[in-house]
């Protein structure tokens, strides 16, 4: 049937590009060199090469297939061991990463900071937004900070379904004709700093305090001061009806593009020769630091801590990149 694709359509191209990578000789100890990463390319290695199994690796592939994988890729010691497309998609077939734009907009307010267009993470939220009539106005709301909004500690009232609710305030975000007076115009549910609350509405309050400070998207923001300078040339990020970056998801990047931004953010290791900076160290530190911070990295470290030998840099639906950590 046209349109549809067979187990057999979609494992083909990846085998071959699999069999490219186990199929280069035997095995030398090269897993016990110094980790290295990328400058302008990827360096490969057989599995075996960096204490992999490539028969265990062989069924993870198939399991893709089951599960109707895009795309699969793993890099460990700094080199890549499995990178895999199933059949239509190919490596320069931008996806997706979902909520890890959360951690690319926060990787953004620590550079807005060490370039001294943000003076503070303690500023007060509501002085970028002094031109808006904001509802539900009280002084709960006045004292939240974009260190709050970054930690998702703000308060403001949010069911985003994480711990089994209903999705309910993204369902009515999603309808909405201005993302940012929507967030800025929801009741307090705590004080700031109180609670953690997953909240796809803080990061997007981020983007828009980028803007203000930067007087770009935080799309052009990322591809002058980061996407640049590591190297990631093709990206595309969703706006809202008002132009601002979306904040909470809608960036697409590269599978191997992905996972280059782990190295530079949670293992402070140079990529390309560049380090993170001293701030963006001091942010990094605050978000490890919290238990409930989990999941697609910076700023919510803890996922760059070892999970069974393996960090899961993105799951996002249909394409699955892993990276080892150093810790």
């Amino acid at each position: 049937m046209p349109g549809t694709r067979s187990a057999a359509a979609r494992l083909a191209p990846a085998v071959v590009l699999f069999t490219a990578l186990i199929g280069c000789g035997t095995a030398h100890g090269q897993g016990a060199a110094a980790p290295v990463w990328p400058t302008r390319q990827w360096q490969i290695s057989t599995p075996e090469q960096q204490g992999m199994d490539s028969a265990a690796l062989a069924k993870l592939l198939a399991f893709g297939t089951s599960r109707s994988l895009d795309s699969l890729l793993i890099a460990r010691h700094g080199r890549i061991v499995l990178d895999a497309y199933y059949a239509p998609y190919t490596s320069d077939i931008p996806h997706a990463v979902n909520s890890s734009t959360k951690a690319v907009v926060g990787t953004l307010a620590a550079i807005a900071y060490k370039e001294g267009l943000l003076d503070s993470y303690d500023h007060q939220m509501l002085d970028f937004f002094g031109d808006r009539t904001i509802a539900n106005l009280d002084d709960r709301k006045k004292a939240i900070t974009v260190q709050n909004l970054l930690d998702m500690t703000s308060g403001l009232e949010w069911e985003e379904g994480i711990s089994g609710g209903r999705e309910q305030s993204l369902a009515d975000w999603s309808r909405s004709s201005n993302l940012v007076q929507f967030v800025l115009d929801s009741p307090m549910a705590h004080d700031p700093g109180e609670v953690f609350y997953y909240d796809s509405g803080n990061p997007h309050l981020v983007s828009a305090i980028i803007t203000k400070l930067t007087g770009m998207k935080a799309s052009d923001y990322a591809a002058a001061k980061l996407f640049g300078p590591l190297g990631i040339a093709k990206s595309y990020w969703r706006q809202d009806p008002q132009g601002i970056s979306t904040g909470g998801g809608g960036l697409f990047l590269l599978p191997r593009d992905n996972v280059v931004r782990r190295p530079y953010v949670c293992d402070r290791r140079p990529v390309h020769g560049r380090r993170r900076t001293a701030q963006m160290d001091a942010v990094v530190r605050r978000r490890t630091a919290d238990a409930a911070w989990q999941g697609e990295g910076w700023p919510r470290g803890r996922s760059c801590c070892r999970a069974g030998g393996a960090a899961l840099v993105s799951r996002v639906r249909a394409r699955l990149d892993l990276t080892e950590p150093p810790c």
